[in-house]
């Protein structure tokens, strides 16, 4: 059935999103009253997954369907481990459709900015669709300096990546003039020739219970930097869709 969704989705964007929800329903764009989209995220979270199902009041259904919250560290629930609340991305196709089918419903109850604001207060990761012109105007965008003014640019750029409190006030962007100079024959280059330091963190163990980008990235960083990281992880067996 579900090759089947992926032979029409190939052909049909609105099929695609219907299929997307479908198979990854803590983290799909649904629509909205106002036809704006929102775009809920608790996919890799246990937490987050059940206050979802909490918030938009529609636990009892899913308890009602099968769908249990679980620890995913006892082998116990390894037999629930396709419908658990604990590891909400490896749901069965029945399991994330009937997810899918509650948040499809509610989130027609209000506008995208609405549900925006109501999730964000509420301390659940959420936010309204934009466009990237419509992104580039946001004023949190702006604020965060994720988007930036660039000196010698009429238009907004993606900002810095990082940001360090230590470092105080950062100079605005400029636009890049001599790229060419920089690189022509390795020129303007410089390569350090000494021998390699001890890494500072040789001799820390850690524990990396992380499951989600930024914190296994933590863990792997961690490491680089001379530390022993144990990485824990849930007993779950593959749905055949990892």
């Amino acid at each position: 059935m579900i090759e089947q969704y992926k032979e029409e989705a190939k052909a049909d964007p609105m099929k695609q999103a219907w299929l997307f929800q479908r198979l990854y329903p803590f983290m799909a764009p649904y629509k909205c009253k106002d036809g704006e989209y929102i775009l809920p995220m608790a996919t890799f979270n246990r937490r987050l997954a059940v206050s979802y199902c909490n918030k938009l009041q529609f636990m009892d259904e899913v308890k009602a369907f099968g769908i249990v919250d679980m620890d995913p560290y006892d082998p116990a629930s390894m037999p629930y481990d396709d419908r658990n609340l604990a590891l909400p991305i490896g749901f069965n196709f029945p399991s994330s459709s009937k997810v899918a089918e509650l948040f499809e419903a509610k989130f027609l109850e209000k506008t995208a900015g609405e549900w925006e604001a109501e999730l964000e207060a509420s301390g659940l990761p959420a936010a309204k669709i934009q466009s990237w012109p419509e992104w580039f105007k946001d004023k949190d965008a702006k604020n965060a300096r994720i988007v930036a003014d660039v000196d010698g640019l009429d238009y907004p750029q993606l900002g810095r990546t990082a940001w360090l409190r230590s470092v105080g006030e950062y100079p605005n962007l400029k636009a890049l003039e001599t790229a060419a100079s920089l690189l022509k024959d390795g020129s303007g280059l410089k390569f350090g020739s000494g021998s390699a330091a001890a890494r500072p963190l040789e001799g820390v163990v850690l524990a990396d219970f992380a499951n989600v980008i930024a914190g296994p990235a933590c863990g792997r960083m961690f490491a680089e930097l001379g530390a022993t990281v144990y990485k824990i992880a849930p007993a779950c067996r593959s749905t055949g869709r990892w």
